[in-house]
């Protein structure tokens, strides 16, 4: 599939930025420059925006994104925009929560504002909103 023509068709409410696609978990997913619950809702969609020190990967888990509880060190996610594609390695996986502005450990330590500032980190929604499911992706050099 042509990732350039796909941004130009779906970004017509929120911008495609391109896809996230995780091989070895069967994740690929459009992420759109936004934290809208709307996005975050449509199918084949998920919200990618700033939190913290870092870039953040939302979607819900019955789209599919439960699955990162599979992810492992060393499983590698791929962002592709059509003109590039950047290469990330999962260095963990943890169950926090979700503050409304911020993603916590399990002891409500913030997760972002000093984890990751140069990944990007993937959550999704465990038995409700506020208990989630976070993967930390380092960029691979």
């Amino acid at each position: 599939q042509n990732i350039v023509a796909e941004r130009n068709s779906r970004s017509n409410k929120y911008s495609m930025l391109g896809r996230l696609s995780i091989p070895d978990i069967s994740v690929d997913v459009a992420v759109f420059d936004t934290n809208a619950q709307g996005c975050v809702d449509a199918k084949d969609s998920a919200a990618y925006f700033k939190m913290g020190d870092t870039y953040v990967v939302a979607d819900h888990w019955y789209d599919g994104f439960e699955r990162i509880r599979d992810c492992k060190k060393g499983t590698s996610a791929f962002i592709d925009t059509g003109e590039k594609r950047v290469e990330y390695v999962c260095t963990q996986v943890i169950l926090g929560h979700n503050t409304g502005s911020d993603l916590t450990d399990n002891n409500y330590n913030s997760v972002v504002r000093k984890w990751n500032p140069n990944g990007i980190t993937l959550y999704t929604c465990v038995n409700g909103w506020q208990n989630v499911r976070i993967a930390f992706f380092e960029p691979k050099w």
